[in-house]
């Protein structure tokens, strides 16, 4: 994680470290030790649920995309509450872990702009997974090479939130083969 230097709450800023050269991570490669250094950080109190952030998450989505079909967004979300509500797993979760909140710095990767909030650390793994699949096995072979502590749950994490990058691509009018997969896997929650 990057370094916090200074705060000011009256002025709601953050002063964090320079990383350099601080550009975007595009490979997944290095996620997956990143990944396994977030889950090593001991959960503190006083931070929201997974459930929480998910919740937050669809409400969010259900506002920025009101063409989106309330019965896929309905499915997505009762699976992804699933998840958060099940499970043994509680760790610091990043909570909005996608490339371009990790950036090259001296040190390796940093992550930034976290989400923080408590519960499955697999979560995190969502965009990663994504990253450059255009098919269900690729999405497979993927997550076991993130090393998530459950590939089973990393899947179905994968699976609750394709609807927001299906939603990214309609937006954008993105429609490839990557756009082919969000949908199949969203439309088998609906």
């Amino acid at each position: 994680m990057v370094s916090l230097l200074d705060s000011s709450v009256e002025d709601n800023a953050l002063l964090i470290e320079a990383l350099e050269p601080g550009t975007p991570l595009a490979s997944w490669h290095p996620a997956a030790d990143l990944l396994g250094q977030l889950r090593d950080v001991p959960a503190p109190t006083g931070f929201p649920t997974v459930a929480d952030r998910v919740d937050f998450m669809f409400t969010l989505a259900a506002r920025r995309n009101p063409g989106v079909p309330t019965e896929l967004l309905d499915a997505s979300h009762a699976s992804a509450r699933r998840l958060a509500d099940t499970g043994t797993v509680v760790r610091l979760v990043h909570g909005d872990l996608h490339p371009g909140n990790v950036l090259t710095s001296a040190r390796g990767p940093v992550a930034i702009d976290p989400r923080p909030c408590l519960g499955d650390p697999d979560l995190d793994v969502v965009d990663w997974a994504f990253l450059d699949v255009t098919t269900d096995t690729q999405l497979r072979a993927r997550i076991a090479a993130l090393n998530p502590l459950d590939e089973a749950r990393a899947y179905e994490w994968c699976r609750s939130l394709a609807v927001f990058l299906l939603m990214s691509h309609v937006r954008r009018g993105i429609e490839d083969p990557a756009t082919a997969l969000f949908r199949q896997l969203a439309e088998t929650l609906a």
